[in-house]
C-alpha cells in the first residue's frame, strides 16, 4: 500500500512538471513568433532607410558632377 501512494504520488508530480515544461514551450513559441514579425519589420525599416539614403547620396554625387 505504501508503495502505491509513493507511486502515485511520483506520477502526479512527473504530470505535473511535463505540464508545466509545455506551458513554458508554448509561451517560448510565443515570444519567439513576436520577436520574429518584430526583426521582419526593423528590416523592412532598415532597407526602406537604406534606400532613402543611397538615393540622397545619389543626388548629392549628380550635383557634384554637374558642378565640376
Amino acid at each position: 500500500m505504501n508503495d502505491t501512494m509513493m507511486y502515485k504520488t511520483m506520477y502526479y508530480e512527473s504530470t505535473r512538471k511535463i505540464s508545466n515544461q509545455e506551458k513554458n514551450i508554448e509561451d517560448l513559441k510565443e515570444t519567439i513568433e513576436h520577436l520574429t514579425i518584430e526583426m521582419d519589420l526593423y528590416k523592412t525599416q532598415m532597407r526602406k532607410e537604406l534606400l532613402r539614403l543611397q538615393i540622397k547620396l545619389g543626388q548629392k554625387n549628380d550635383k557634384k558632377q554637374v558642378d565640376s
